[in-house]
């Protein structure tokens, strides 16, 4: 619940909210389920795309 200047609760805007966690998981289980391990990026390869010496 969110307040305003006077004091008073009010229900917060649905668009001011974050999705679920687990519900956006859980729609893209299959999804990430079908990536080839080739499809991951390992922290280094992450780090040089980004210029970040992790030496």
């Amino acid at each position: 619940m969110a307040t305003n200047d006077k004091g008073g609760v009010r229900e917060p805007n649905e668009g001011d909210m974050l999705p679920d966690e687990r519900a956006v998981i859980a729609e893209r289980v299959d999804e990430l389920d079908e990536l080839d391990e080739d499809d991951y990026l390992s922290v280094e390869d992450v780090a040089d795309d980004l210029g970040i010496d992790l030496g």
